[in-house]
């Protein structure tokens, strides 16, 4: 392995330094965070996708999968930053068991150029490196968004010549379930849904988590929903989150002695939540009273009785007493489901990737020529280039 890394360090140093000029490329510094807001949020799309510092604090400096070398940023020959490619992988295997499938995945989080800057091979030159370092980490199937701690589920669908972009350098979509959603409602005035049957009868009821209870929510992820949403969960708890914001479906004990069991949750998400909610990542673009609900699971043995519905309209219900007006859900395809209670898509997603062979690696570590003056260099600022830190 690092023979291997050795070599593609040399390969890659000598195609930056005969394509690039002025260009410095650097690991990531707590203290770009006001350099990466400005080029992300400037033009159209930080309207569609406004980045705040929490958000960027909470899905790369917080992730425990997070590396600075992970983060590789592009700046000009006065340190401007004018580009940056975040890529992701799961590291954190050998504590969750339940997360063997996502070992053999590398993700590009965000691969973002300032907007004078596109369109002189800059992105092509992010996204060969990209894909050289998850190669050399022995990741060959690489994901457009979608990662742990992630800013999209895929390639936002309003953005056609990134689509265009990531095509043309070989990425396809999914072959199932390539089509992703954000969707949203107005909840001024939402009517709740009547309870159904198995619920009327007293059978099952609902109610909120509570402090002390994180392990007993946690403990039912992982016997009916291992993987991603019980890791999800368990991160979030660990940083704050409130088992409050957790919406729960039990099923009432039959004997005396046994506690009522847990057959379903719902997360949810406000302004006062200490954690953003997958679904609350835009929530600039929602208004003051805004809220968020996701993701949402339900006991196989318990399906088919309108208890899934039930929980989302009771996880609603729970915003709406919390002062939201606006709420969110993210990363769906169940649109008739939801639009039963009002939600109408409102953002749109492709999901694509790309498996690169072994006999890719040497053109994936082969940049593309960039049409402005770009070389390897130091910034100026005393940080390393790029071939001192890989």
């Amino acid at each position: 392995m690092a023979t291997h890394r050795a070599a593609w360090k040399r390969r890659l140093a000598y195609y930056l330094v005969k394509n690039m000029v002025n260009i410095s490329l650097l690991p990531y510094q707590p203290g770009l965070l006001p350099a990466i807001l400005q080029i992300w949020n400037a033009g159209e799309f930080g309207q569609k996708f406004p980045l705040t510092a929490g958000l960027w604090q909470q899905q790369v400096e917080r992730d425990p999968n997070f590396r600075p070398d992970d983060f590789v940023g592009a700046f000009d020959d006065v340190g401007n930053l004018r580009g940056f490619v975040l890529i992701k992988q799961f590291r954190e295997l050998t504590a969750n068991p339940d997360m063997t499938a996502y070992g053999q995945l590398g993700w590009i989080a965000v691969l973002l150029v300032a907007e004078d800057w596109r369109g002189q091979g800059l992105g092509s030159q992010l996204l060969a490196l990209a894909e050289a370092r998850l190669c050399a980490a022995k990741l060959p199937k690489i994901v457009l968004g979608g990662n742990f701690r992630h800013f999209w589920p895929g390639v936002p669908a309003d953005l056609p010549r990134t689509l265009d972009f990531f095509q043309k350098h070989g990425y396809n979509l999914a072959v199932d379930r390539s089509d992703a959603f954000d969707l949203r409602c107005g909840l001024t005035d939402y009517q709740p849904l009547p309870p159904p049957p198995a619920v009327a009868n007293g059978e099952f009821y609902f109610t909120q988590g509570q402090r002390g209870q994180e392990a007993v929510i946690l403990e039912f992820l992982a016997q009916s929903f291992p993987g991603r949403w019980r890791y999800s969960l368990t991160l979030d708890f660990a940083q704050g989150g409130d088992p409050g914001d957790v919406t729960l479906l039990k099923r009432r004990a039959t004997v005396g002695s046994q506690p009522d069991k847990i057959e379903g949750f719902l997360q949810t998400g406000h302004q006062k939540s200490r954690i953003i909610v997958n679904s609350l990542f835009w929530y600039p673009l929602l208004g003051q009273n805004y809220g968020g609900i996701g993701p949402l699971g339900v006991s196989k043995t318990v399906r088919g009785h309108q208890l899934g519905l039930a929980l989302v309209d009771v996880g609603v219900n729970y915003l709406i007493h919390r002062g939201v007006t606006e709420c969110a859900i993210d990363w769906t395809d169940l649109l008739d489901f939801y639009g039963r209670l009002g939600f109408g898509v409102w953002k749109s997603f492709k999901r694509l990737s790309k498996t690169l062979q072994s006999s890719d690696m040497v053109e994936a570590a082969r940049p593309r020529a960039c049409k402005k003056d770009c070389s390897t260099r130091t910034s100026g600022r005393g940080d390393a280039p790029l071939t001192s830190f890989i």
